[in-house]
């Protein structure tokens, strides 16, 4: 038979704001260019910010124009610490939607709020310093801001938390998962046991005994965590918890359990509206059933993927479903079906490929063409060494000729002296 990879995702999650009471007819109004009238005073525009902050993930987009048409808003009226608090979300999605250049403009942005001694302010900034730095490989340099924000965060235990987890999460890009769960375990000490922070440090938790495959103890920390995300209504974590339990009971064979804790992710995906996240539960749950050959209930899963199928954006996710879908039509004899999908697969692997490959061979021109600079930079360097050496030459050799030529006529004229006074005598 062959092997399919499931598709459950660990992740470790940075933390956010805390929900404030604004409403998606709020948002829709400001993407239109509108802030109603009870909308305006300080405090609402900044509940509206952290609103924002707390639903990036869903839809990036979305809030990115939101978040564009405030900060406008505010720096029209001069709200400097809104603006600030604002050029900070839009910094975020960047980060979230992998557009660095922006992000870098939008850091450039922050630089001026940055001249004071307001210690929140600098902590916030060297944590976007730290993910930009992390998101594009430099750790090291990620781990400096980051420790710089710790030093700016030791009165305030918000901040503290949200940067051990950036450094935890950093330790655990490294693979240095002591480091990692050091880190995590410091947010149980600051943080209140009832806030989120401290729901999110046990899930992370959860998720370094994961990688150590220490099941038992991944799975007290995870029953715990979701147990206080629930109550919190932290739902698209409540996801993440879910599948990583699901991920273990398929570790133990707990085939049965696997499906439960699935089907649960699958409905709260359903109510949250995430359909890639929704399409991988039940992707999952085929292969389950694939494996078990009960050919009832994996139909049912087919005709659910399917149904969603159109929505897949994804071309990888897309692959690995239509995978699912010819394997299933093969072994119940719709070879016709079974061939139709092998081939659009097969296309659009060729396309993803072509795509990848235009990415690299555009990554090796560009690289090839900066090394070609660099080179043309260094031949340019050696010739000017070349021409300043012959510069250098020349007027030694010029300081020389007129030396000697001073020389030789000093000794003319002591000759020529000398030679008179003789004839005198």
């Amino acid at each position: 038979m062959k092997k399919i990879h499931i598709i459950i995702i660990s992740l470790i999650l940075i933390l956010s704001s805390e929900l404030l009471p604004i409403d998606s007819v709020f948002v829709n109004n400001v993407i239109l260019g509108k802030i109603p009238e009870e909308y305006t005073s300080s405090d609402s525009l900044l509940k509206a910010i952290e609103y924002f902050n707390e639903n990036l993930d869903k839809n990036p987009g979305y809030y990115l124009k939101a978040a564009g048409n405030l900060l406008k808003k505010v720096e029209k009226e001069d709200h400097n610490y809104l603006a600030y608090r604002t050029i900070l979300t839009i910094t975020d999605i960047f980060l979230l939607t992998a557009r660095y250049d922006s992000v870098d403009v939008y850091l450039k942005k922050l630089e001026p709020f940055t001249k004071t001694n307001n210690k929140s302010i600098l902590a916030d900034y060297y944590i976007r310093k730290g993910k930009y730095h992390e998101s594009t490989g430099d750790f090291a340099i990620a781990l400096e801001f980051y420790l710089h924000s710790l030093d700016k965060s030791e009165d305030n235990s918000e901040n503290l938390a949200r940067t051990y987890y950036n450094i935890g999460n950093l330790y655990y890009k490294w693979n240095d998962l002591d480091k990692s769960q050091e880190y995590f375990e410091k947010i149980l000490i600051v943080a209140d046991s009832s806030s989120v922070s401290y729901a999110r440090a046990l899930m992370n938790i959860g998720t370094v005994y994961l990688a150590r495959k220490d099941l038992d103890k991944a799975v007290v920390k995870f029953e715990d965590a979701l147990e206080r995300l629930q109550k919190l209504n932290l739902e698209s974590q409540v996801v993440i918890v879910y599948n990583n339990l699901a991920s273990i009971y398929l570790q133990r064979a707990q085939f049965d359990k696997a499906i439960e804790i699935l089907e649960k992710a699958a409905e709260v995906n359903k109510k949250i509206g995430r359909i890639g996240s929704l399409i991988k539960n039940y992707a999952n749950i085929s292969i389950i059933y694939t494996t078990s050959n009960n050919q009832k209930e994996l139909a049912k899963y087919i005709t659910k993927i399917e149904s969603l199928i159109d929505q897949i954006t994804d071309p990888s996710l897309l692959i690995s479903v239509n995978e699912i879908r010819r394997f299933y039509y093969a072994n119940v004899g719709d070879f016709q079906n079974a061939y139709q999908i092998l081939a659009r697969t097969s296309e659009l692997k060729d396309s993803t490929f072509t795509r990848e490959t235009r990415k690299t061979i555009a990554s090796l021109e560009s690289n090839f063409q900066l090394e070609k600079k660099n080179i043309e930079i260094e031949v340019l360097k050696k010739d000017n060494q070349i021409k300043n050496m012959e510069i250098k030459r020349e007027r030694m050799l010029t300081t020389v000729l007129l030396l000697g030529l001073i020389i030789l006529s000093i000794s003319l004229y002591l000759i020529i002296s000398l030679k008179r006074k003789r004839d005198k005598l």
